[in-house]
């Protein structure tokens, strides 16, 4: 029987405990089998029974122990965006990587093969004693991605994807996010068979959304924030801050999104949760909504109309047209995977999970949501590794960043309307 990845690692690990003397390999009144994490050891016929995922819309807990209250120490290192595999890598400093690039045979073969293959989309170069990839893709935009030594690829896979703020995604956002940053031969591959394998992905299980025609185009809107799609998700099992509801909004112009826990689905507790949205995105000229009581009812659409917010409400018993129903099943997904791995309930996941679904990518404008709202890529924890192995320390004025962030938004408005 083939083992996951997590299961192997774990009982490698227990080998290791074993032949150092820390784990008896036969314990007197005992199993011989150790615990792992919280959940009670099974017999392998009820391990055959019980279902592996149950991929439904509900966000259920099998048990009241794997959801015990935290302190606040332990709930900040169970979400922290630095955990397990960063503390490792993080050890590594600038020499001992220009050491390990040297000596890896992968890149060795890679650079001798650099002369064979001229190739005008990416080249490689040496900066600082440090070797890098130049690459630029089909949009035109260029990378200069670090060369990684094969042993610190699968910490690094696991700080990519299995990390609380990576959220878990699929196989094309965890291969745009690792290019963002990193190279090295056949990388494509170690990830997609690194996200096909990862254990906690396979029990929260993947969106059953079947594939459809592409719709028809509608007007390009080139104004963040301007028209906003809302919707309702729940309910929920209840949260310990007492939530069984989340107002989602999701700019179409960019992608951004917005996740607001809700105690009571009301008209009250929904104005209220988009004021704390308009707050740091502004008021928009236009909301989609469907037509639920709480997005129909006087209050809010006097809300609205004192706001001067246009509101457009989605064809009825047809949720497809609401663009935020896809990102409903993805959210869905994230915030299962995080509360089976970190043993925490949902709402304190809703942070991690709209940062991982900020800084990634987005399929159809080709940028992260992050990146057509600010100008910049969000600084995640690929990218604090690579500065910690690096070791450079750039901090430019404020005038060539203004002129810099300038240029880029310039550029990033040019692809996204040419997409």
């Amino acid at each position: 029987m083939a083992l996951t990845r997590s299961q192997a690692r774990k009982l490698s690990q227990e080998l290791d405990l074993v032949q150092s003397g820390e784990l008896p390999s036969d314990p007197v009144g005992g199993s011989t089998e150790p615990q792992r994490g919280n959940f009670p050891r099974e017999s392998c016929e009820q391990s055959r029974e019980r279902p592996v995922a149950e991929p439904t819309g509900a966000i259920s807990v099998e048990r009241e122990d794997d959801m015990a209250p935290l302190d606040q120490s332990e709930r900040a290192a169970t979400l922290s965006p630095v955990a397990e595999s960063w503390s490792e890598l993080s050890r590594v400093d600038r020499e001992t990587l220009i050491r390990e690039q040297r000596e890896d045979l992968s890149i060795k073969a890679l650079m001798e093969s650099v002369n064979l293959e001229k190739r005008k989309e990416c080249f490689f170069f040496e900066k600082a004693g440090l070797l890098y990839r130049s690459y630029t893709n089909a949009q035109g935009r260029k990378y200069e991605q670090l060369l990684v030594p094969q042993k610190y690829r699968r910490q690094l896979l696991e700080l990519a994807h299995e990390n609380a703020w990576a959220g878990h995604l699929g196989i094309k956002k965890s291969k745009a996010r690792v290019s963002l940053q990193f190279y090295w031969p056949k990388c494509w591959k170690d990830i997609e068979d690194f996200v096909r394998s990862c254990d906690t992905c396979q029990r929260a299980g993947k969106s059953t959304d079947k594939w459809k025609a592409p719709m028809k185009l509608v007007p390009i809107i080139t104004e963040p924030f301007r028209r906003l799609v809302i919707d309702i998700v729940g309910p929920l099992p209840e949260s310990r801050q007492g939530c069984r509801y989340i107002l989602t909004a999701l700019c179409v112009a960019t992608k951004f999104p917005e996740a607001i826990p809700l105690k009571e689905l009301n008209s009250p507790h929904v104005v209220d949760a988009l004021l704390s949205i308009f707050a740091r995105v502004g008021f928009p000229s236009e909301i989609q909504c469907d037509n639920g009581s709480v997005f129909t009812s006087c209050l809010t659409s006097t809300f609205m109309d004192k706001c001067g917010i246009k509101v457009v409400h989605s064809s009825i018993h047809h949720p497809q047209s609401n663009p935020v129903e896809r990102m409903h099943s993805v959210l869905k997904r994230i915030l299962r995977a995080l509360c089976y791995e970190h043993k925490c309930d949902w709402e304190a996941c809703i942070p991690p999970a709209m940062f991982a679904l900020r800084s990634a990518p987005h399929e159809s404008t080709g940028f992260s949501p992050a990146e057509l709202v600010y100008g910049r890529s969000l600084r995640t924890p690929l990218q604090m590794l690579r500065e910690s192995w690096e070791g450079f320390d750039e901090d430019p004025n404020v005038v060539a960043y203004v002129l810099d962030l300038l240029q880029r938004l310039g550029k990033r408005k040019i692809w996204w309307k040419a997409t």
